[in-house]
């Protein structure tokens, strides 16, 4: 669902100054003035006609509110968990991490569009680079010859764990001609049928019930996890996940001084934790991952298609001062359930010609919020999708959601 909430910030100069920027590379940009749920807003708006966007932020909870915000803006968009990288043996999520990371790394690959929302401390770690990701990849087409016996080896060197049955993302099993997969970055598991040693079908299946789901002309199956390969007890072919996003990508920093206070402390906790180790004789046969230095990530973002976004005023030394800009914003009243109150302040709004959105959790609730305001005489309209411009003194109401309400003041 894309909400016409562009129409009025195209009104502003500030806001299609900073448009044409982004557009044609003049960045990094720095923007002040909005908070919170506004400043995902802002964020998804100007970026709305670049197909890749990477949001970071300072820490977990962040992440989630900008990511569940930014839905009501753009309907493709992903959060890419961090790793602990000082718990890495002994992480319990590491396989619900690495598919979710891997989905999204399979998006960035194949799709190049989506808003992916993460933080910081995900950009430090090291995976393995774009290519590497994507030379491992096992493609199985219907009709084409296949060697069981090959294609087990091959999916134990991806990570996947062979059983009776398979249960689980990253898991594999042979019964006859039959060969089951619980490809890492799909909903379901897939069957090859095989006769003799042609590709006779490809299905999904529900794993729980085994019945059959779809028809396939093709599957193809990612690495169980991210990591890089090894070599001589070290990772190669490793990069951050920042370069997976090239120069077209928009890049938005959410309050960079957070940010670099989020990386400094994750740097010094991993350097404490390997002194630690090596002080206490820890060996494993694991490889140690490696993690970017804050002043080699710092140096990525700064990129043509950068917005740096803060609620106060700043100046960065990386950005132009004509390139610095304000839009002044804030947040809304939180009515709590005073309804007789948000009638009284929704009258005023639209009196004084303010264009107001009204968000609710379902159509339902949606569609009876626009009836009982307009037996209140306020001029409300329903819209699912949202696609009805938003004129001035009009309320439209709509389905969606976001942590906090916003305003544009100088926009009423």
């Amino acid at each position: 669902m894309a909400l016409h909430f562009a129409s009025p910030l195209n009104e502003l100069i500030q806001f299609s100054d900073m448009k044409e920027d982004l557009e044609k590379g003049r960045g990094p940009l720095a923007v002040s003035g909005c908070t919170d749920s506004q400043k995902v807003h802002l964020a998804c708006e100007l970026t709305a006609d670049i197909p890749l966007r990477l949001i970071l932020t300072y820490n977990e909870s962040r992440a989630r509110e900008i990511y569940e915000d930014a839905q009501v803006c753009h309907p493709e968009v992903f959060l890419y968990p961090a790793k602990d990288v000082l718990f890495y043996q002994a992480d319990v999520q590491g396989n619900v991490l690495s598919k979710q990371r891997m989905e999204i790394l399979k998006q960035i690959l194949e799709e190049g569009r989506g808003t992916v929302v993460t933080t910081i401390d995900a950009c430090m770690d090291r995976i393995a680079s774009p290519d590497e990701v994507y030379r491992r990849r096992l493609e199985i087409r219907g009709g084409s010859v296949l060697d069981l016996t090959e294609v087990t080896s091959r999916l134990n060197a991806l990570g996947y764990e062979r059983l009776p049955q398979v249960e689980m993302p990253g898991q594999f099993a042979v019964r006859g001609d039959i060969l089951d997969i619980y490809p890492l970055t799909e909903e379901n598991p897939v069957r090859v049928e095989l006769w003799g040693d042609e590709v006779d079908s490809i299905r999904s299946f529900d794993a729980s019930s085994q019945r059959s789901l779809e028809m396939l002309d093709q599957t193809v199956i990612y690495a169980a996890d991210e990591m890089p390969p090894v070599k001589n007890g070290k990772y190669v072919f490793s990069v951050s996940v920042l370069d997976y996003f090239d120069e077209k990508t928009a890049v938005l920093l959410d309050e960079p001084q957070r940010l670099a206070e989020k990386a400094r402390g994750v740097s010094r906790e991993y350097q404490e934790s390997m002194a630690a180790r090596l002080e206490q004789g820890v060996h494993t046969d694991e490889p140690v991952p490696e993690m970017l230095a804050p002043e080699e990530v710092r140096e990525r973002l700064l990129r043509p298609r950068t917005v740096i976004l803060t609620t106060l005023p700043q100046r960065f030394p990386e950005v132009a001062e004509s390139r610095n800009r304000e839009i002044r914003g804030k947040t809304a009243i939180s009515y709590a359930g005073n309804i007789p109150g948000m009638i009284r302040d929704l009258k005023q709004m639209c009196r004084n010609k303010y264009r107001v959105v009204i968000l609710s959790g379902s159509r339902t609730r949606a569609e009876r919020m626009a009836k009982e305001l307009q037996d209140e005489d306020l001029p409300a309209v329903f819209e699912e999708a949202g696609e009805r411009k938003i004129l001035p003194g009009q309320i439209l109401v709509t389905t969606g959601s976001v942590h906090k309400g916003f305003e544009y003041p100088d926009l009423r």
